[in-house]
């Protein structure tokens, strides 16, 4: 599992990007991708989801997404999962990239 810099809660907005290009076959891109955040191993928040703001966005011709977070708990160590379904190649896969991203008053 990757892990982000450390997020302010209370000053930043940050953009979590995930490059899938190492995992997609020649002529293959994402098609959509979906993000789902829960706490990790510190901290406790009863509305995880609620750190990520606006639609992910796929670009770099087909092979990365991004999603901004902002908020969240001072102390929690939120999972961010980025799913994407790709198109291209037959079938279509589904590949999830994760990444620890600290949350911290500084």
């Amino acid at each position: 599992m990757k892990q982000l810099s450390a997020m302010n809660p209370a000053e930043e907005q940050v953009p979590l990007t995930f490059d899938f290009s190492a995992y997609l076959a020649a002529g293959e891109t994402i098609a959509s991708a979906a993000f789902d955040v829960g706490v990790w191993n510190a901290g406790v928040d009863p509305s995880p989801a609620a750190l990520l703001v606006g639609s992910p966005t796929i670009f770099n011709a087909g092979t990365a997404v991004q999603q901004h977070a902002s908020g969240g708990v001072d102390g929690c160590d939120y999972r961010i999962r980025c799913k994407a379904t790709t198109q291209g190649v037959a079938p279509a896969r589904v590949i999830a990239l994760v990444s620890l991203l600290p949350v911290r008053n500084a």
